[in-house]
């Protein structure tokens, strides 16, 4: 996978053994703590939704109805997201936020940067190496042949895409283009409605980010 970054013909590019006593991240912690930013998200924007609500007494008694039951049904929601976040967060806390580096499962465990010229290029690059591993992940579960799960995020990471911001909905649409093949295309549809269910806002705004294939 290295040669799809152009690691090897990095010259500053090395890694080393940590063996230094140094404290990192619980990954325990850690994916709890993606589930109450994910939970949070979709919160906010229920309660945006319901904050936007309101009930209008001129209009007929059956549309007065649907507002009213559509109001309360939010509620409810709400309180029931409320909860799972209270949970969520008694989890995390159950759990410490550091470990030390030698406790790590041997899974968990990863090489250090050796510090050069090109750190932060060689760094957004080994973000990109992650993204590609993490994202895999979640593709195999909707294949048969899960060691195809990378050839197919390489190629999606190499299609074109249209971003389209609605800025009334706060919302940017992200219209990716088609794959090779209708079995990728499939793929890519259910991969990105795991990517929808986290309700991402796009950084530094309150916009939530929506991806989809273009038919």
């Amino acid at each position: 996978m290295h040669q799809h970054y152009d690691f090897d013909k990095v010259a500053e590019f090395m890694t080393e053994v940590i063996s230094d006593p140094i404290q990192v991240v619980n990954p325990i912690w850690k994916n709890h703590d993606y589930k109450i930013r994910s939970c949070q998200n979709k919160l906010n924007t229920r309660l945006k939704k319901f904050g936007a609500m309101e009930l209008h007494p001129e209009v007929d008694q059956e549309k007065l109805k649907k507002q009213s039951r559509a109001k309360t049904e939010l509620i409810e929601e709400i309180s029931l997201m409320e909860n799972e976040l209270e949970k969520l967060k008694e989890k995390r806390s159950a759990v410490s936020k550091h470990v030390d580096f030698q406790d790590l499962p041997d899974n968990e465990k990863f090489e250090k940067l050796k510090s050069g010229s090109r750190l932060l290029l060689n760094t957004l690059k080994l973000i990109d190496y992650r993204a590609e591993t993490a994202m895999s992940q979640i593709l195999k579960e909707f294949l048969d042949r899960g060691q195809d799960a990378k050839l197919i995020i390489r190629e999606l990471f190499n299609t074109e895409a249209d971003l389209i911001p609605d800025i009334k909905a706060k919302i940017l649409n992200v219209r990716v283009h088609r794959m090779t093949t209708l079995r990728n295309d499939d793929a890519v549809k259910k991969l990105m409605g795991k990517l929808n269910e986290t309700e991402t806002i796009f950084p530094g705004t309150d916009i939530k980010m929506q991806y989809y294939l273009i038919k």
